[in-house]
């Protein structure tokens, strides 16, 4: 942003110097979509897992487990479907949990999930922003705004994804806490299919 901000201020930029930044924002953003591919992979395999783990200790879901997939790609499905599943995970893994140990307090926490959530589809209009405008940029100003919702966008996904990690992470417990209750109480836990 600052090397387009000196261009149009008019101070000359090396070519050398445009190269060596061309090249650098090249191998940033490649990693950038290795990562990212990577991330959506492994939480796409965790989100399932965490559906059918419902399933697993004989609670009735609301879809299909495949949703946990194609909610996210169905598009206008895509901006509530993925929400819907989150929240039944997290309330209904709490729920069987409380059948088992009656102190177990259910936490609503519909201000964790939904700040994740809001933080994911306001990222999501950004990143299509971005991609856009893109291929669009005639002038300068057009890169340095489109570079602006990139930066936005890219700072955006830090706390989306610690939201998203924590949240896992309370699952998790959940999961493990109500495993161990059904074995305790003489029940099994189904293995995965």
């Amino acid at each position: 942003l600052l090397l387009l901000q000196r261009i149009e201020e008019g101070v000359y930029i090396e070519d050398s110097v445009l190269t060596l930044n061309d090249v650098r924002q090249s191998i940033l953003g490649i990693l950038q979509v290795i990562l990212n591919i990577t991330f959506a992979i492994v939480f796409l395999f965790w989100f399932r897992r965490a559906y059918e783990n419902l399933g697993r200790v004989k609670v009735n879901t609301a879809y299909n487990s495949q949703w946990t997939i194609w909610g996210w790609i169905v598009p206008i499905m895509n901006l509530f479907r993925p929400l819907q599943i989150m929240n039944e995970i997290w309330d209904k893994t709490q729920a069987k949990l409380q059948k088992f140990d009656g102190q177990n307090n259910i936490v609503r926490d519909g201000l964790l999930i939904g700040s994740w959530w809001t933080l994911h589809i306001i990222n999501s209009f950004i990143s299509r922003f971005v991609m856009k405008t893109a291929f669009k940029e005639d002038t300068l100003e057009q890169l340095i705004e489109s570079t602006k919702a990139y930066m936005i966008s890219d700072l955006l996904i830090i706390p989306e994804g610690l939201l998203l990690v924590f949240i896992i992470y309370r699952i998790s417990k959940m999961e493990t806490r109500l495993a161990e209750e059904v074995l305790e109480n003489g029940g099994v836990v189904l293995p995965r299919e």
